[in-house]
């Protein structure tokens, strides 16, 4: 199996975003469609590799999650430029057939390099990440926020705690708690001795 294209489908209204708009932010990004097809609800954008992206069981599947990864980078870095991106399509999956009728945009020399685009969504998804956690410090640091009032806390505190060999126990009710907080770096967990 080998991946040769990623797609990002666009529902739009042809007066909200037109293939002139998706051309600017892929120029903004430094990732400029190789191809754009026009459908009845807007657009599909088409990101070809100069070589495939093989996917072999030999390797675990490794490069599937890479490739799903880059085209969720993709959608994203668009999403934040232009309206309409639909994140719940296959970006492997089965597209309108590019034909005269259709093709609104074509440069067959704007193709890109496996590697260098993994680069370029790694950049992406760690700013990405960066924005979400920094946007839930501001929700967090300004709101009245008190753990004891959440719903988890409370659905928590009704549930009887066993601990034991084999028996969900203290740990299994206090680390849901904290994640959000360990996840943000807020408090440090120390490496378990043994």
């Amino acid at each position: 199996m080998q991946i040769n294209t990623y797609v990002i489908d666009i529902d739009c209204a042809k007066d909200v975003v037109s293939s002139d708009d998706i051309l600017l932010a892929g120029i903004d990004l430094c990732v400029t469609p190789t191809l754009i097809v026009e459908s009845p609800n807007g657009y599909q954008a088409y990101f070809v590799l100069d070589r495939p992206s093989f996917i072999s069981k030999a390797h675990d599947f490794k490069l599937l999650g890479t490739n799903k990864a880059i085209a969720r980078s993709l959608k994203l870095a668009f999403s934040k430029e232009i309206d309409g991106v639909d994140f719940g399509c296959n970006p492997f999956g089965i597209f309108r057939f590019p034909n005269e009728e259709n093709v609104v945009f074509y440069e067959p020399d704007n193709l890109f390099n496996f590697k260098k685009l993994m680069a370029w969504s790694m950049k992406v998804s760690d700013d990405y990440q960066q924005e979400e956690q920094d946007r839930y410090m501001k929700q967090f640091k300004a709101s009245d926020f008190k753990q004891t009032q959440t719903s988890r806390f409370r659905s928590l505190l009704n549930q009887p705690v066993k601990g034991g060999k084999g028996v969900l126990g203290r740990n299994s009710a206090i680390f849901p708690l904290l994640w959000p907080a360990i996840h943000l770096n807020w408090i440090k967990i120390p490496a378990l001795s043994s």
